[in-house]
């Protein structure tokens, strides 16, 4: 009984603080799947995208982009590219992240830079 009493309390605990368990995973209740995440990786990648699934095992994106870094020969000028995952040779339509390389997840701000360059981007 005092088990049971102790793991009621703690449901409600996570639900006071604004979980909620979706598909049996708990996730932070202001995380949706229409808005974009900055997913950090371990080897220094970053992935930007809408999350789908989340688990204790993987991350399920879609919509996923990604910067590459392009120097320019003559001036050495760097500059980033934004790059959607669907456009490569394989046309990739998500992406599954092991949870064990993610260093951090993040919303994108609606008024970022990053925000605007994907409204941009889906505009073309």
């Amino acid at each position: 009984m005092y088990k049971t009493l102790v793991i009621g309390l703690g449901f409600c605990i996570f639900l006071l603080l604004g979980w909620q368990i979706k598909d049996g995973v708990l996730l932070s209740a202001d995380m949706d799947e229409t808005s974009y995440y900055v997913v950090a990786l371990d080897n220094n990648q970053a992935f930007f995208g809408k999350i789908q699934t989340i688990n204790q095992l993987f991350l399920d994106m879609t919509d996923v982009y990604y910067l590459k870094t392009q120097v320019n020969s003559e001036t050495k000028e760097v500059s980033k590219k934004l790059i959607k995952r669907s456009t490569e040779l394989h046309q990739p339509q998500s992406l599954r992240i092991m949870m064990g390389r993610v260093v951090y997840l993040e919303l994108v701000g609606q008024s970022s830079k990053l925000a605007k360059l994907l409204k941009d981007h889906q505009a073309k």
